[in-house]
């Protein structure tokens, strides 16, 4: 997931679409030996994440950061394209 993540940002449910031999959009799947992966796969993979996520970034943390380091991160989620976007202008608004 997050290599297909960094080709292509997409849904889980695109990303195993992507990943499936028949509708693959490149050749992770094949190269990584994954086989048949669907959403459901995807969303249990999140979940074992989820489960272990504060061991991961204090691992993380403790091999990367030092005293006084600053971080940033994006925690955005959502985009938005064109010109005539109503939701998107009234983001803008001050």
């Amino acid at each position: 997931m997050v290599v297909g993540r960094v080709i292509n940002p997409e849904s889980k449910l695109a990303t195993a679409r992507s990943l499936r031999d028949e509708t693959a959009l490149s050749t992770l799947g094949k190269i990584m030996g994954l086989g048949f992966v669907d959403e459901d796969k995807l969303y249990e993979a999140m979940d074992w994440l989820g489960e272990r996520q504060w061991r991961i970034e204090e691992k993380l943390a403790r091999r990367h950061l030092r005293d006084g380091c600053l971080v940033l991160y994006d925690l955005s989620s959502a985009w938005y394209t064109g010109s005539h976007c109503t939701l998107a202008m009234e983001a803008r608004k001050p």
